[in-house]
């Protein structure tokens, strides 16, 4: 009988292993990292210890993903170029003649719609500050002045404008305010006024001058969509022989502002 009672003791023994042998055994198992190394040497623990936890790895993989992504948006990018459209809308044109042997003249006419495109390029030089340039052709046209005969006033400019840009990144979105300033250079269609009778205007230079607020969404890693709406102003000065026969001259000097539109995309 003595004999029975201590196989079946020693039966249940190895179907039911100790509590100590399960959490040695899933100590074991939970922190490979740690015990892998040190496996011979590890000490069963008690039901209340606690186990090590991983968490801070986990936090900064998850931190440098996200990192990682944010750049990848398109946001945190230091160098862009930009290809763009341009439609300027409503506006004058004011125009002052002055005249070396006659009284000055001056008059405004409404500006037809503007059309344009350009290049645009920067670099971030501080946290939410980029300095870069700005290439922009553009038409412009309006109805003829009191003085002139002919058809309405044309011509073909190109804008070069240093372009500083104040930078805010908004979740996917980029929000930026743009003050490109330069200098301006156009033709002038070859309208002659009663009082200019021996040559058409030369090429006009002047300044330009704009205030934009705009919004960049990405589309892609290396891309992005920009649109931005603004004032722009130009300034733009041609000379003309005044009179046959004579070293006279007379400047027209054409002073324009208008609301414009730009937009285009953004390579990273």
């Amino acid at each position: 009988m003595l004999r029975a009672l201590l196989t079946n003791l020693d039966r249940q023994s190895q179907a039911r292993p100790s509590r100590r042998s399960v959490l040695f055994v899933e100590r074991w198992v939970a922190t490979p990292a740690v015990d892998q190394m040190t496996k011979h040497t590890c000490l069963p623990f008690t039901h209340g210890s606690r186990r090590p936890k991983a968490l801070a790895p986990g936090l900064v993989l998850l931190i440098f993903v996200g990192a990682t992504a944010y750049s990848s948006a398109g946001l945190a990018q230091t160098t862009r170029l930009g290809v763009f459209g341009s439609i300027g809308m409503g506006g004058e044109a004011e125009a002052d003649l002055d005249l070396e042997n006659a009284a000055d003249l001056d008059d405004s006419q409404d500006l037809d719609a503007t059309f344009g495109a350009g290049l645009s390029y920067d670099a971030a030089v501080a946290k939410i500050l980029s300095l870069g340039a700005l290439f922009r052709f553009y038409q412009w046209s309006t109805d003829n002045y009191s003085w002139e005969t002919g058809g309405d006033n044309r011509g073909l400019g190109l804008d070069i404008a240093f372009l500083p840009r104040l930078r805010f990144p908004a979740r996917k979105l980029e929000i930026y305010f743009a003050v490109p300033v330069g200098l301006s250079v156009a033709s002038k269609d070859d309208n002659r006024t009663f009082l200019i009778v021996d040559s058409a205007y030369k090429m006009g230079l002047g300044h330009n001058l704009g205030f934009f607020g705009g919004v960049q969404f990405p589309i892609d890693r290396d891309m992005a969509l920009f649109g931005e709406l603004g004032w722009q102003s130009r300034s733009i000065t041609h000379t003309a022989s005044a009179e046959a026969d004579s070293d006279a001259e007379a400047e027209l000097t054409y002073a324009t502002g208008q609301v414009t539109l730009n937009a285009g995309f953004v390579f990273f």
